[in-house]
C-alpha cells in the first residue's frame, strides 16, 4: 500500500467506473467524501497502476476502467470489486 492511499477508496473509484459501463468519469463525478488533492492522488496511483486510463477534455481529466486489459490479464478481479470485496 503506497503512503496515504486508502484501498477503500480506489476500489470505490474502480466500482464508480464500472458503474459508469464504459463511460469516462471525470474526477468530481466520483462520490466520495475526500478532498480534491487525496482523490487526485487515488486517480494517479490508479492510472500508475495501468487500471484506468485518462485523457484531456478541455480542462476536465476523464477517466475511464481499462476492463479489457484488466479482464485479460487478471480473470474475476473486477467481478470481485463490483461485489464490494
Amino acid at each position: 500500500e503506497q503512503a496515504g492511499v486508502n484501498p477503500a477508496n480506489c476500489n470505490a473509484i474502480v466500482r464508480e467506473l464500472l458503474g459508469a459501463k464504459g463511460r469516462a468519469l471525470a474526477c468530481n463525478e466520483v462520490r466520495l467524501n475526500i478532498s480534491k488533492a487525496t482523490r487526485s492522488h487515488h486517480f494517479e496511483v490508479l492510472r500508475a497502476a495501468g487500471m484506468v486510463h485518462t485523457k484531456m477534455d478541455g480542462t476536465k481529466c476523464m477517466t475511464s476502467l481499462r476492463r479489457s486489459e484488466l479482464n485479460k490479464r487478471f480473470p474475476g478481479l473486477l467481478k470481485l470489486i463490483a461485489a464490494g470485496n
